[in-house]
């Protein structure tokens, strides 16, 4: 056909057997010069489409695949000013076209094969290993209605262009073959498959779950026969000697006669019991499939054996790890029928796993060399090599010599999966979480959380992560002010302090994500360096350690394990987390105690830690990112906990932290201020006492100077002995310099009956006559105070001191404490 369209619609079916480089659906080509003007293609998981020599995908949606063995309809829609892709009958992909065009009719179309030069060129690397069908050109737009029934069969969908179903074709190296339209449309998402032993209800569910399928449970009359004719080739191997096969996915024991899936928990669809079954009761719990397709009800008790058959998803996979693959395809393999009496796994590329009934071992070979690579013969007879096993390579594989061995394995799990060693797969968080999530128990096997080196050395400090100092973030925790010793100066502590830092030298695995972070076990902590330090304000010098961790904080920067990596577990680089040394201590330590202010004196203590001095230039405090924190009660019995911080003396080796304590004058009020008051109080009521009960004056006077003096030696006995002058004692000079003024007053104030200051004379005069008579002499010894004098002191000059001192005495107090602000 000549000429040329404008519209161009190109549909066809497509069934991948297995992978190559490049599988190419169809190649269209109009001159000699290696240049397709129309050209589909597949990768590992990129679909590609060349149109007039430029690809025209480039932005499909990531991580485009398909299944081998597995039926799929394509469309390409071709318009003047867009190109869109159906896939199986729904819109996939848009994509504008930024030029005008017009198709040539008269060129070379080959399918299954690229062409490097106009019907010719061809590579083995770029063919289609496997099959199409229905493969149609049309000179149109298709509506999406047509293409949504070429898709679902309802049409047979021949092209006015041209027709794989009505064209002369030239056949190279394929085969070709007519089938009922209906067959490409079954519905075939899964398929039956043998495992031809005989195991226990239980094991039978176990190996399919390690097979990433669920036991076969027929959901219609097709799919039984279907199961029934997968069967047949097993009738002899299968328990020869009855009628009845293999277990069916189905149970009655939760509830009498409502038989459930046992994968999904919900009832049967479909069944089809023989005639007098099922048998019913308690112990007739499971279901087994005779040789006829009928169903019986049987016991699932662990004695009760039968074959087992698997219903597996076709776009399920299984994985080989442990090789050195180019890429992730060519680690999948899948259940592809049977060779030696047993199913044998085709790898999506040119690998294979089959059964050796001769030597009873499993080997992997090149499928197309049919050469064996490796082989295995440490399981037992009825297993499979599911899980992770020790082969032994039988030729030069990966850089290891003819019988070396090397752990592989072959198990659906994913890389957000970890693979125990029997073969089923659990979450990572799963993975070491002392709990048993696998039944074998191996995800609680080799939970070290640290890798380093044969290089690393553990008593060399890691460096900077710009290659300079290392840097640590320090962070004091105190629980608990367990007692203040002011006489010794000196606080007893409950306290934590915790250091981070980063290692970018080790790597780490099975960390959790939660806030409390991993924590090291002893064997991990010794394979690593941690830093060291000293309190340099200790009293004794020693501070008891009660407890200490080492711990990861986060879970950063995951690697998903490599797709050849067998182990399955998640690495995290060393770089991304941070590493915290956490230690707890009782320790007393050492506070420089000022009592000017007492009782409303501010206390600032410290706990100061120094790093070694080899770390000199090597380790370093991070003072910006440090912190100290207080979890213990606010209010102590003496003082209120307020304030913390980083001491301005902090250094790069040396951390101070420190913390404020403001007593609580409550107490010292009531025992100090109060009673002194009171005393002074007394000893000024005393000035009111009748001058003629001088006995009474005299006794109370002296009684209060001696109670004051006794409360402030009791006082002063409580504090440390200092050179400095406190507030309290200027209190108690005070009041006491006041009670002495009155004593005096009491001893020498006197009233006459005149109300005058009367002159007191001596005069000497001899005892004896004929002895010198002395000369007599008259002196004033002092002048009694007049009780005038008396009532202007208590009325006046008493209170005005009182009441002097007090202000001065609290204005003093405010500005020592806004000058310590």
């Amino acid at each position: 056909m000549l000429g040329r369209v404008s519209s161009l619609s190109v549909c066809y079916r497509i069934r991948l057997e297995k992978f190559v480089d490049l599988n190419t659906h169809l190649s269209y080509s109009v001159s000699h010069d290696n240049f397709d003007i129309l050209g589909f293609f597949n990768g590992e998981s990129q679909f590609m489409t060349f149109f007039y020599g430029q690809s025209r995908t480039d932005s499909l949606p990531p991580n485009w695949s398909i299944s081998p063995e597995t039926w799929n309809h394509l469309c390409h829609i071709f318009q003047q000013r867009s190109y869109s892709i159906y896939w199986n009958g729904k819109l996939y992909h848009s994509t504008p076209l930024d030029f005008t065009w017009s198709f040539p009719l008269n060129g070379s179309l080959v399918l299954g094969q690229e062409q490097d030069s106009l019907g010719g060129g061809f590579d083995f690397t770029q063919i289609l290993m496997g099959d199409l069908a229905q493969v149609s050109f049309w000179d149109r737009t298709l509506p999406q209605s047509e293409v949504e029934n070429l898709a679902s069969c309802s049409s047979l969908g021949r092209g006015g262009i041209f027709s794989s179903d009505t064209a002369q074709m030239e056949l190279n190296g394929v085969d070709a073959k007519w089938t009922i339209l209906s067959q490409l449309c079954r519905d075939s998402s899964h398929l039956y498959l043998m495992l031809p032993e005989m195991r226990s209800f239980e094991a039978t569910i176990s190996s399919c779950r390690v097979l990433n399928s669920t036991v076969a449970a027929p959901r219609s009359a097709t799919d039984n026969e279907l199961l029934t004719q997968e069967m047949v080739p097993f009738h002899d191997v299968c328990f020869p000697s009855t009628s009845w096969k293999i277990w069916l996915g189905f149970t009655d024991e939760e509830e009498e006669d409502v038989w459930r899936d046992v994968a999904t928990q919900q009832p049967a669809i479909y069944k089809n019991f023989g005639p007098n079954f099922p048998h019913g009761g308690k112990i007739y719990n499971c279901v087994c499939l005779m040789t006829d397709g009928f169903w019986i009800d049987t016991e699932c008790k662990n004695t009760n054996r039968r074959c087992t058959a698997c219903q597996l998803d076709k776009s399920d996979f299984l994985r080989l790890r442990g090789l050195c693959f180019d890429s992730e395809h060519e680690t999948r393999f899948r259940a592809s029928g049977y060779i030696n009496g047993r199913p044998f796994f085709y790898g999506y590329y040119n690998m294979l796993i089959v059964w050796d009934p001769q030597r009873n071992t499993w080997h992997l070979k090149n499928g197309p060399k049919n050469e064996t690579l490796m082989s295995i013969s440490t399981i037992t007879l009825s297993s499979y090599p599911f899980g992770k096993h020790a082969w032994t390579a039988d030729t030069e594989i990966c850089g290891q010599a003819p019988g070396k061995s090397i752990f592989l394995s072959l198990s659906p799990c994913n890389q957000n999966q970890f693979m125990c060693r029997s073969g089923d797969c659990i979450p990572h968080k799963s993975r070491c979480n002392l709990r048993y999530e696998c039944e074998d128990g191996t995800d609680e096997v080799d939970c070290n959380r640290i890798g380093v080196s044969d290089e690393y050395q553990n008593q060399l400090p890691p460096m900077g992560s710009t290659g300079t100092a290392l840097h640590l973030q320090s962070e004091l925790l105190i629980t608990r002010i367990a007692s203040i010793d002011e006489l010794n100066m000196a606080i007893t502590l409950e306290l934590g302090v915790t250091l981070n830092w980063i290692d970018e030298r080790i790597t780490l695995k099975h960390l959790k994500s939660s806030g409390a972070g991993t924590i090291l076990t002893k064997q991990d902590k010794s394979k690593i360096w941690k830093p060291s330090y000293k309190f340099t304000n200790l009293q004794g010098g020693k501070a008891q350690l009660l407890e200490e961790n080492m711990k990861v904080l986060t879970a950063n920067g995951p690697k998903l394990p490599g797709f050849n990596n067998q182990d399955m577990d998640i690495i995290y680089p060393g770089k991304n987390n941070s590493l915290s040394l956490v230690q707890y201590y009782t320790a007393t330590i050492t506070c420089d105690l000022l009592f000017l202010r007492y009782p409303f004196d501010n206390q600032v203590c410290s706990v100061n830690i120094q790093l070694p001095s080899t770390y000199n230039n090597y380790v370093m405090f991070d003072i910006v990112d440090s912190v100290i924190v207080y979890t213990g009660p606010e209010d102590l019995p003496l003082y209120t906990v307020k304030r913390f911080s980083i001491g301005q003396a902090a250094t790069s080796n040396l951390m101070v932290f420190e913390f404020e304590m403001a007593r609580r004058p409550g107490v010292a009020i009531l025992s100090t201020f109060l009673p002194s008051l009171l005393i002074l109080l007394v000893s000024w009521a005393t000035l009111f006492v009748n001058l003629e009960d001088l006995n009474v004056r005299a006794i109370m006077s002296l009684t209060t100077l001696l109670v004051l003096y006794t409360l402030f030696a009791n006082q002063t006995s409580s504090l440390p002995k200092t050179s400095e002058v406190k507030l309290v004692d200027l209190w108690f000079f005070f009041i006491i310099f006041i009670l002495f003024g009155n004593i005096m007053m009491h001893i020498f104030v006197r009233k006459n009956s005149l109300g005058q200051i009367r002159d007191v004379k001596i005069t000497r005069v001899s005892p004896m006559i004929g002895e010198e008579k002395p000369k007599g002499f008259n002196f004033t010894i002092f002048r009694w105070i007049p009780h005038k004098f008396l009532v202007v002191y208590r009325n006046i000059i008493i209170p005005c001191l009182i009441i002097t001192f007090i202000v001065v005495f609290w204005v003093t107090l405010y500005i020592l404490k806004v000058y310590d602000k």
